[in-house]
């Protein structure tokens, strides 16, 4: 099990998205806009005892639920002593920070795992 990480998926759009509130759940589809065969990612983020979100640039974080949109990009992907941060572009044209503490993180590559937290 690995106890830091960085993805990279900053040039991947991301073409499904799944945000499950009482789950705890996030899932975000990705297709490689790469030369060469299609590659799909699928990057899961769940059972997290705390989420907060804010606009970048700003000082204040909000609850996660009630702030999210839906994310169609990731800038920055970072994974340390059991946190999860990320930038993210939302659909809305925010760009936010994220944070996850104890996240369960996973990313699949055409099916095959790549990536594994938690």
């Amino acid at each position: 099990m690995q106890k830091e990480g960085r993805l990279n998926l900053d040039s991947d759009v991301i073409v499904e998205f799944y945000y499950a509130i009482d789950g705890k759940k996030i899932e975000a589809h990705f297709v490689t806009d790469s030369p060469g065969p299609e590659e799909n990612h699928i990057l899961t983020i769940e059972g997290w005892t705390d989420a907060q979100g804010r606009k970048t640039g700003e000082k204040r974080y909000y609850n996660l639920s009630s702030f999210i949109g839906v994310i169609w990009m990731i800038y920055e992907f970072n994974l340390k002593d059991n946190r999860l941060d990320m930038i993210v572009h939302m659909v809305d044209d925010r760009i936010c920070d994220l944070y996850f503490i104890n996240p369960k993180v996973k990313c699949t590559l055409n099916g095959e795992m790549i990536f594994s937290y938690g």
